[in-house]
């Protein structure tokens, strides 16, 4: 085909050359169940992990926030560390997660940390990044 701009519209020419691209990589299953799974098996992780070294004051676990707040005194520790993992419509579609962790102590600026996007289906890198991150945060001083 010859390309004459006054007679050859846009559309025939990406036809002709065959440039539209599509995802093969679409999510087919239920997003938010694979949420919860990830986020009971972070709550494993960090009673594994966190809950028996650190004092602990309290945890809380809700559709895709991790709360724990660490008060130990022979560490001389007082956080409160927040684990979102963030998500929007375009992530779902294509099954990433991004952790995304705010850190806040007495007297201090809040601090905010963020990992690379991973996918929902790594579920034992996730967990392992994530639980390795926010120990990380936690022993910071």
């Amino acid at each position: 085909m010859v390309y004459n701009p006054r007679t050859t519209s846009l559309k025939e020419l990406e036809e002709e050359r065959n440039l539209w691209i599509k995802s093969k990589k679409k999510f087919g299953w239920d997003f938010k169940q694979l949420l919860k799974d990830l986020v009971s098996a972070l709550e494993i992780g960090i009673a594994e992990k966190i809950i028996k070294n650190y004092w602990v004051e309290y945890t809380s676990y809700w559709d895709q926030i991790i709360k724990v707040k660490i008060k130990d005194k022979d560490l001389m520790i007082e956080k409160l560390v927040t684990c979102t993992l963030f998500h929007n419509s375009n992530d779902e579609r294509y099954w990433n997660i991004t952790p995304i962790f705010v850190s806040t102590e007495k007297w201090q600026k809040a601090k905010k940390y963020e990992l690379k996007s991973f996918s929902i289906m790594d579920k034992e890198v996730v967990v392992e990044r994530v639980i390795k991150k926010l120990i990380g945060i936690i022993e910071e001083f």
